[in-house]
């Protein structure tokens, strides 16, 4: 009788331990966020790596976020920083100027530096990768 009490006693504590959720892991899932995660950083460093910012490069980085976001498995937020960093309107050029330039010197030749459509400095018609706003700080230009 004591071993009767004593496997049912076990039989249901080992079922109660089993059956919590905690400890189902959605494997799925997590396959599908890694592989999904890896092709959004594919796309953005493609993008943030390129000499040329085109607009192949900046939709496929967007459109691996809207992707990502629209998985069962991803978040509807995620990305969202990266996102935002890219240009609003990608079939805009990367040298498109806003019409914001400064004029700066640095050992007496004088360089016209302006603001690109994605923020980024535009020097002699080129996307130079670095912000407008600290362009000038970063080489210690002198500007008016």
């Amino acid at each position: 009788m004591k071993k009767i009490t004593f496997i049912a006693i076990f039989s249901m504590v080992l079922g109660f331990t089993s059956c919590g959720s905690d400890d189902v892991e959605n494997v799925a899932c997590d396959i599908a966020d890694t592989e999904l995660r890896a092709t959004v950083q594919e796309a953005l460093d493609a993008y943030d790596n390129a000499t040329e910012k085109t607009e192949e490069l900046c939709t496929a980085a967007k459109q691996a976020i809207e992707s990502y976001r629209a998985n069962e498995c991803g978040s509807a937020d995620a990305f969202a920083t990266e996102l935002a960093e890219l240009p609003e309107d990608c079939s805009a050029s990367s040298t498109e100027v806003t019409g914001t330039c400064v004029t700066c010197s640095v050992q007496g030749v004088n360089l016209e530096i302006c603001k690109g459509s994605n923020g980024n400095a535009i020097v002699a018609g080129t996307d130079s990768g670095i912000a407008y706003e600290g362009y000038a700080a970063a080489f210690g230009l002198v500007c008016n």
